[in-house]
């Protein structure tokens, strides 16, 4: 047929196509590129602070490059300051590399009053 579906490896491979017309023949080849995910890690510096107090939350991953966006209004970059409200708080990380976003990761933090 003239096309098919292929879920080719991570890494690059050269999928090659011969075509036969009127007893000619010729051939075209196609690269195609999987880039994997990437597998995101967030830490803190701590994640149990008394109230008023601040943390630093980052997070890393296993491809260099990766960009990472926070939520809770912290938007993008691999660290951040933070000074969550008192209880429970989770910050969620995503992480992008080669247009590939990895899974969000969830970083729980546990304020107590003063």
């Amino acid at each position: 047929g003239a096309s098919h579906n292929v879920t080719p490896p991570v890494g690059t491979i050269t999928y090659t196509v011969t075509g036969t017309a009127a007893g000619c023949a010729a051939t075209a080849d196609i690269d195609i590129t999987v880039n994997p995910f990437p597998t995101i890690n967030a830490s803190a510096t701590q994640t149990i602070i008394c109230e008023g107090s601040s943390t630093d939350i980052s997070a890393s991953s296993t491809i260099g490059g990766t960009t990472f966006n926070w939520d809770q209004g912290l938007g993008a970059g691999a660290s951040h300051t933070i000074m969550p409200p008192v209880g429970t708080t989770t910050y969620t990380v995503t992480g992008t590399a080669a247009g590939c976003a990895g899974e969000k990761t969830k970083m729980h933090f546990f304020i107590n009053f003063s």
